[in-house]
């Protein structure tokens, strides 16, 4: 289960916590590291909607404010953010949470594009009708978007604007 809320909490050899320097030995130093931008997403609102029986229930409905509280559920976005936190209070970051993301890239494996894409050409080589990829709940309900320039973008003015600086953003196209 490399994907899962449980894996990602409670493994401390994850991968989630390698570019987060979490052992005391690696910690940043703020000689070293002056800014960290950790990039999470929407799950940070709406919580398991994964697990089976789940799907038809959201916690908090949109539009999502960076303000919310967290919900009662494990969320290793929420692990995610307390380490960042944890460190020097001289070291500053921002956090951004994107809903599904838009964009070209061949590594990524929460790229909706290039799966919709790869399906796509599939459907069309097999001539078959093209059907929508996603669950029920998603098509039947509010599903916003982001385009991955304009969160390169947010990541790069939060890094350079001092207000920005130790805060979350959401980032989403509508």
């Amino acid at each position: 289960q490399p994907f899962s809320t449980h894996f990602n909490l409670h493994q401390p050899t994850s991968s989630i916590y390698y570019p987060l320097f979490t052992t005391e030995r690696n910690r940043p130093s703020i000689d070293k590291v002056l800014y960290i931008t950790l990039q999470t997403g929407t799950i940070y609102y709406i919580g398991p909607i994964h697990t089976e029986g789940n799907e038809a229930r959201l916690d908090h409905e949109p539009p999502f404010r960076e303000e919310m509280e967290r919900l009662p559920y494990p969320n290793f976005y929420y692990a995610l953010e307390d380490v960042v936190r944890s460190y020097d209070p001289r070291l500053t970051y921002s956090i951004h949470r994107p809903s599904i993301i838009f964009g070209a890239s061949t590594r990524s494996t929460y790229n909706f594009l290039l799966t919709a894409a790869v399906y796509a050409e599939i459907c069309k080589y097999r001539n078959v009708p093209f059907r929508y990829p996603g669950s029920r709940y998603n098509w039947e309900h509010f599903c916003d978007m982001t385009d991955a320039r304009v969160l390169a973008e947010q990541h790069v003015w939060a890094a350079v604007n001092r207000k920005a600086q130790n805060e979350a953003f959401n980032c989403t196209n509508g």
